[in-house]
């Protein structure tokens, strides 16, 4: 497998890890909405319950806001991996196939001089 392929599969998993992360914040957030109304209606005593509730879920989306971004910054890196990989390649078959039309050519011109 090339480079650019195993970097490509590495940026797909990274990719995934990102759209849970996506979705686990917003569970986190249809949470705290819930906690905000609930707490609206409860009685005055219980309302500390509500934010230490809300406090626990705004932790958790604040981590992983800080995994996407890790996770936004391998992304990234492992693109240009992928691209740089890719170009490397492609570079490596052009100066092959430059190669094999230079030998093509001398060995026509060395036909042509023969007696």
């Amino acid at each position: 497998m090339e480079p650019f392929e195993i970097a490509g599969e590495e940026l797909l998993k990274v990719m995934d890890q990102r759209n849970l992360i996506f979705t686990k914040k917003r569970e986190c957030i249809d949470r705290l909405k819930d906690l905000y109304f609930e707490s609206k209606n409860c009685p005055i005593n219980k309302v500390q319950e509500y934010w230490a509730v809300s406090d626990y879920y705004w932790k958790e989306y604040e981590q992983l806001e800080l995994e996407r971004i890790q996770l936004s910054e391998k992304g990234a890196k492992l693109g240009k991996e992928m691209t740089d990989s890719y170009h490397s390649g492609v570079e490596r078959i052009e100066s092959s196939f430059a190669e094999r039309i230079r030998k093509i050519k001398e060995g026509e011109a060395q036909n042509d001089n023969s007696p």
